[in-house]
C-alpha cells in the first residue's frame, strides 16, 4: 500500500499526490487518490486538484476525476478548473464550457482562467470567441498575455478593424 500511517491526514496525502503530479508521476499520483478514498478519510477538493498533476495528466482522464469529484460531492474549485482547462489540448470549446460551469458555480475565473481560455480560442484561430472573452472580462485584470493571444488571433484572420 502506498498509504501508511506517516500519511495521516488529507493535508499530507494531497502533499503526497502533488509531489507525485509535480514528478510528472500521473499514475503513481491517481494510486495514491485511489487508495486515499478506500482508507479512513475522503479526499477533498486539494487531492483531486493535485491528482490532476498540473495539467499533466491525460484530458479523458482529468475529465473522468471531474465526473468522479461530483458522484462524491467533492465541489471543484477555481484552480480544478484551470488544471482542466490547461489538460485541454484539442479545440476552444471545452475552456469555454468550463469557464460557464465556474460561472453556473458563482467561481470567479481568475487570470489563468481567462488566458487559458483566450489561449485555446486564439490558437484555433477564433478570434471572435477570444475578442469576447476579453471584452466580457474588461472590468477584471487582463494581462498583456490576454491582449497578446486576442492580437494573435486577429492578426491571422486580418481583422483589425
Amino acid at each position: 500500500h502506498l498509504l501508511e500511517s506517516n500519511i495521516s491526514t488529507v493535508a499530507t496525502c494531497s502533499a503526497a499526490i502533488a509531489a507525485c503530479g509535480n514528478a510528472r508521476r500521473w499514475t503513481l499520483a491517481l494510486a495514491l487518490l485511489a487508495e486515499s478514498r478506500e482508507a479512513y478519510h475522503h479526499p477533498n477538493v486539494w487531492c483531486y486538484s493535485a491528482a490532476l498533476c498540473g495539467g499533466a495528466l491525460p484530458h479523458a482522464l482529468a475529465e473522468s476525476l471531474l465526473v468522479e469529484m461530483e458522484h462524491v460531492v467533492v465541489h471543484p474549485n477555481v484552480t480544478t478548473y484551470n488544471i482542466l482547462m490547461k489538460t485541454n489540448t484539442k479545440g476552444w470549446q471545452r475552456p469555454l464550457q468550463l469557464l460557464a460551469e465556474m460561472d453556473a458555480r458563482s467561481l470567479q475565473p481568475d487570470a489563468i482562467s481567462r488566458l487559458t481560455a483566450v489561449t485555446a480560442c486564439s490558437t484555433t484561430v477564433q478570434w471572435r470567441w477570444a475578442l469576447a472573452l476579453l471584452g466580457q472580462h474588461l472590468g477584471l485584470e487582463n494581462n498583456a498575455a490576454c491582449y497578446n493571444a486576442v492580437i494573435h488571433a486577429c492578426g491571422l484572420m486580418r481583422q483589425w478593424q
